[in-house]
Parts: C-alpha cells; sequence; structure tokens
C-alpha cells in the first residue's frame, strides 16, 4: 500500500469514492485503535471484511464494485455484468457482483457476490480508475460465453476493442467451457454491426441467404456523411432498424427518422424496420428486404 502512504487519507478516500481497506487506512497514518473507534462511533461502516465505505451510501454501485475489488485482493478482477458497467458498455448496475480471484485466494461467499477462482492472464486485465478489471475484450468475451448480452458491438463500435484482440482473447479460452458460444459471437460481429438489433438483423440477412449488403458504410449525401444501418450501394438501397425498445432517448428517434429522409430525398428507397419485426417476425423482414432488391435491380 505504498501510494496509500504516499497520497495519504483524504486523497484515497477521494479516489476510491469514499471506500477504503484496512491496511490503506493504516498506510495512510490512521492507527488500528482510531479505525475501530470511527467503525465504533458510526463514523466509518464496515461494507465486507477490513473495508468500510466514509460518508457514501455502501449500495451505491460504484461502491459496491469498487469494495468488492479491495476485500477480493490487489490480484483480483472485476469481471462479467459488474464490469461491462464499470466500462460503460451496460446502463443498468449489476444485481452480482463477479470478481476473478487467483487460484491460490480463498475467500468466502459473500451476498451479491459471485467468487470465480481462476488463474489471471495479465493480458486479460486492466486497471481502471484505481480497481482491477477485465478488459473489455475479455469482458465480452466472458459474457459471451455464459449465454448473457455481450455488448460486443458496442464495444467494435466505441473502438474499445478490435477483431485481432478479440481472435486472441478467444485463443486463450480454449479447453473452457462456453467457448463454443463466445466463437458464433465474435463471427456474428465481423459484420459491423453498430447495435445488437443490428446484429440480429444481419443474422436474419444472411440466414435468407441475402447478399451484397454492407453495414454501417459511409454515404455522401448533399446534406453530408451518413451511416444507414445496412445498404446496398449500388442500388441506393438503405434499410433502417429502428423502434423505441433501443431508441431510449427522443432525441434519438427523430433523428433516426430525420436521416431517412435525408436518404429519400438523396434518391435511396429506404426501408425501415422496428426491432420487434426483425426479431419476431424475421419472414416479413427478410421477404420484404428481398422483394425490394428484385425490384430495384429490375428497374435497372
Amino acid at each position: 500500500m505504498s501510494y496509500a502512504r504516499v497520497l495519504g487519507l483524504e486523497n484515497i478516500l477521494r479516489g476510491q469514492n469514499g471506500v477504503i481497506r484496512r491496511d490503506q487506512a493504516l498506510a495512510a497514518g490512521v492507527t488500528s485503535s482510531r479505525v475501530d473507534d470511527l467503525l465504533r462511533r458510526g463514523r466509518w461502516v464496515r461494507v465486507l471484511p477490513r473495508v468500510f465505505a466514509v460518508d457514501v451510501d455502501p449500495a451505491s454501485p460504484r461502491v459496491k464494485i469498487r469494495s468488492t475489488w479491495l476485500w477480493a485482493g490487489n490480484g483480483a478482477a472485476i469481471s462479467g455484468c459488474a464490469a461491462a458497467w464499470w466500462w460503460g458498455l451496460e446502463a443498468k448496475p449489476p444485481a452480482v457482483v463477479t470478481v476473478l480471484v487467483p487460484l491460490p485466494t480463498r475467500r468466502a461467499p459473500r451476498p451479491g457476490i459471485q467468487i470465480v477462482r481462476e488463474a489471471i492472464d495479465a493480458r486479460d486485465t486492466d486497471f481502471e480508475d484505481w480497481i482491477g478489471i477485465t478488459t473489455v475484450m475479455r469482458t465480452c468475451l466472458d459474457l459471451a460465453r455464459s449465454g448473457q448480452p455481450d455488448y460486443l458491438e458496442t464495444a467494435l463500435r466505441l473502438r474499445k476493442a478490435d477483431g485481432a484482440s478479440l481472435q486472441a482473447g478467444l485463443d486463450r479460452m480454449r479447453g473452457r467451457r462456453g467457448r463454443v458460444l463466445a466463437g458464433r459471437a465474435v463471427n456474428e460481429v465481423g459484420t459491423n454491426p453498430w447495435s445488437f438489433a443490428e446484429r440480429v438483423a444481419h443474422r436474419r440477412l444472411i440466414q435468407a441467404g441475402i447478399s451484397g449488403w454492407v453495414a454501417n458504410p459511409a454515404v455522401r449525401l448533399p446534406s453530408g456523411t451518413r451511416y444507414p444501418d445496412i445498404a446496398l450501394e449500388d442500388i441506393k438501397l438503405a434499410i433502417e432498424i429502428n423502434g423505441r425498445e433501443h431508441h431510449t432517448r427522443e432525441q434519438d428517434f427523430e433523428r433516426d427518422y430525420a436521416r431517412s429522409a435525408e436518404f429519400a430525398m438523396a434518391g435511396w428507397t429506404v426501408l425501415q424496420f422496428t426491432w420487434r419485426q426483425v426479431s419476431s417476425e424475421s419472414e416479413l423482414f427478410t421477404n420484404t428486404v428481398r422483394a425490394t432488391i428484385d425490384r430495384l435491380r429490375a428497374q435497372r
């Protein structure tokens, strides 16, 4: 805890969202008897063994995740849904915090905490905002191999992961449960979807044998460069996947319709589908796309 000795108590608490471990407090100059006195008077609150919250809500997501990592030890790494939330891939805080601990480490089970004991490859971890955490790549792959939403398309769109790092991560997962699922997920995002709705749409098109399309290409229009969700540029067909289920902000919803109007004004044919149509009415989706492609190519 040399950095605690250098930074001092106030800076440690500020950097760690008001959470501190006993050894950090001692290194920062707080005596053991003083720590016990602060706990006894309720000035500090014990969140987990040896981990205390100071003037913060112990149930808040950041406090809960940081406390879990401090309790698990410096060799640990937050992973799964908690890591996805910490990296900004997921908006909803996790109900359970998953933490990887090195094989020699022993930690007793705790409510709301999932402990996974395994050898942790240094290439799969990072240190982000003062906690050990699985990299964005490893976080997404872990979620994919457990069958959970994996946010791979979001990570790629935000350039927080790339194809090479995903493949390298898959190679390090050889022999682990769920690797086949993770491999399928990586293959799916090879078509460059920017959202899960687009990813499902790509899957439907491939299954239907519809080819010749690209995802999110840069298309120059009189109004500027735009990126249609799916495009067949040779016949000027743009396919947009819309719907309130995946447009939680009003401005996003309005922007997408304005973009469709810009394509139409530039002579493009625009097909718009809702998330429900793509996910639950796949035959309607693919048949409409196929018929429109045939019609536009016949016109040429």
